[in-house]
């Protein structure tokens, strides 16, 4: 298994959180221990790419700069860069 980057490891929960999303699936679905997840969860609403939805539990879900973002790193250009 090879490490991905924190921009792979981004675009991975960005992805799947486009529907509202629970942790223990993205933990799950993005091979992320609690506070690894949980770290990045953080750093991903601080930048204002996915935002915290209560329904009557906690959904995390792509916002729409988040989704611009996944368009900009999903660019095969780009994604060249990023991959090393």
């Amino acid at each position: 298994m090879t490490n991905r980057t924190k921009v792979q490891t981004m675009k991975e929960i960005l992805t799947l959180c486009r529907k509202p999303t629970k942790q223990w699936k993205i933990a799950r679905f993005c091979r992320l221990c609690y506070p690894r997840m949980v770290k990045h969860l953080d750093a991903l609403i601080e930048k204002g790419l996915l935002k915290v939805l209560m329904n009557p539990s906690r959904l995390y879900v792509t916002t729409d700069k988040g989704l611009k973002f996944l368009e900009t790193i999903e660019d095969p250009l780009i994604s060249s860069v990023v991959k090393g």
